[in-house]
């Protein structure tokens, strides 16, 4: 009974570890204080010590997303008072030195993620309380090479890391047609075109619209879809702006348009982005955010030996609100690469970091533009 009572305890004091862990966050900061001797006070130590802290926190939200780090310097006098209740612990690095009337010791100051987050979300809900709800909707759409072409043969294939998205179907262009097609939806696109679109997805939510869309311009042949695996990050930078997201089903824009004409344009043709913006202005949305995708092909880290892919992105948002819709922002073209142990796991990560830091960067500008 001692010895099952015992694995209990050590059970929950792990359990307590774990948390304390999560909560935790670390920023190597240099505490100061002015003085007059070599060797400061014990009340002068302190000093810097809590010096070093207010500069821990600052530090910490440096790092944070636009609004977040606007928050945080709003309660920045607030979190003064209580400065210890934001943070964990504190270890001296160093025995401090004296240069020049200054005093300063490196320390390692352990911040208390989660209540920060409570002080934080706290003060949003009740800005988003005081606010009318700005809604928002986003198209973001991918596309990799399958093939490329030369005078009319295809000279080489799947160049990029083939998409696991599970999806048969086919894209009909300019009299060309293609067959394995099922459960299939027609729609017309801006091109005149018809696009016949098997929405089939896999386990990360990933729609593939087309295995081989050509862009004559160019001679190559793309696989275009709708990169699911990045829809919570994106919904996650845009919540955090206080935007209300809705999703494209919602209004009823199709992101496969968007798909289409990026793989054989290179743009979204003015006739697709009129009827979804029309759709959205008549659902009540405020704004539609606009990003484009391009995964590169699959390469060798050198470092880590593992796949690596690299996503160009560009994107900008529209506003919805008066009589004619405006390009209020725009992002990019940015690259970015992801590591992976494989090139789907790599191409995943390089779908995400570059939706997410191309979304943090329109919500900068927009909020700028909004004077929030």
């Amino acid at each position: 009974m001692r010895k099952l009572l015992t694995i209990i305890l050590l059970g929950i004091t792990l359990l307590f570890s774990f948390a304390y862990l999560d909560a935790a966050v670390k920023v190597k900061v240099k505490g100061t204080v002015e003085t007059k001797k070599k060797k400061p006070k014990p009340e002068e130590i302190k000093t810097a010590t809590y010096n070093a802290k207010i500069l821990a926190i600052k530090k910490y939200a440096s790092e944070k997303d636009s609004r977040r780090r606007e928050l945080i310097n709003e309660l920045l006098p607030e979190i003064e008072k209580n400065i210890d209740n934001y943070i964990l612990e504190v270890n001296y690095l160093n025995d401090g030195e004296y240069k020049n009337g200054i005093w300063e010791q490196l320390m390692e100051i352990t911040i208390d993620d989660v209540q920060l987050d409570l002080l934080i979300n706290e003060r949003m809900k009740g800005i988003m309380e005081m606010t009318k709800p700005t809604y928002l909707s986003f198209v973001y759409v991918a596309r990799e090479v399958a093939a490329v072409e030369s005078e009319g043969k295809t000279v080489k294939k799947d160049l990029s890391a083939k998409s696991d998205v599970a999806a048969s179907s086919s894209v009909a262009t300019s009299g060309e047609t293609s067959s394995d097609i099922y459960d299939s939806d027609k729609i017309s696109t801006s091109s005149q075109a018809d696009i016949s679109l098997s929405k089939k997805g896999s386990t990360n939510k990933s729609i593939m619209y087309s295995e081989s869309v050509t862009n004559k311009s160019e001679g190559i042949t793309y696989r275009i879809y709708n990169p699911g695996e990045i829809d919570t990050k994106v919904t996650e930078v845009f919540n955090k702006a206080n935007f209300e997201v809705v999703p494209t089903y919602e209004v009823g824009i199709l992101p496969e348009k968007f798909a289409y004409d990026f793989a054989a344009l290179n743009e979204i043709s003015s006739s697709t982005q009129k009827e979804a913006t029309d759709i959205a202005r008549e659902a009540g949305l405020d704004f539609l955010a606009v990003a484009m995708l391009d995964v590169g092909r699959e390469e060798i880290d050198p470092v880590t030996g593992g796949s690596k892919v690299y996503v160009k992105v560009n994107g900008y948002i529209l506003d919805l609100r008066k009589k004619f819709a405006v390009k209020i922002c725009s992002a990019g073209p940015y690259q970015f690469s992801g590591l992976g142990s494989n090139p789907t796991v790599a191409k995943t990560n390089a779908l995400i970091e570059a939706a997410t830091n191309a979304s943090q960067d329109l919500v900068d500008q927009l909020r700028v533009k909004l004077g929030s």
